[in-house]
């Protein structure tokens, strides 16, 4: 699975997740505040859990 910020998803295109687990965290030190997509090329279903917790990061 493919992962974007900011942009439309492509296959084999921005942050690729790893199967069984890939994750990505964005935090103070990376902080993105935008649209975010994914994508994947395989077949079968996907899953992608976000978890957004904004308190954490306010000014």
């Amino acid at each position: 699975m493919y992962v974007r910020l900011g942009q439309e998803a492509a296959v084999n295109t921005g942050i690729r997740l790893n199967a069984q687990g890939g994750s990505l965290e964005l935090n103070l030190n990376n902080l993105f505040k935008g649209a975010i997509s994914a994508i994947h090329g395989g077949v079968g279903n996907k899953v992608l859990c976000i978890q957004e917790i904004e308190t954490r990061y306010a000014y």
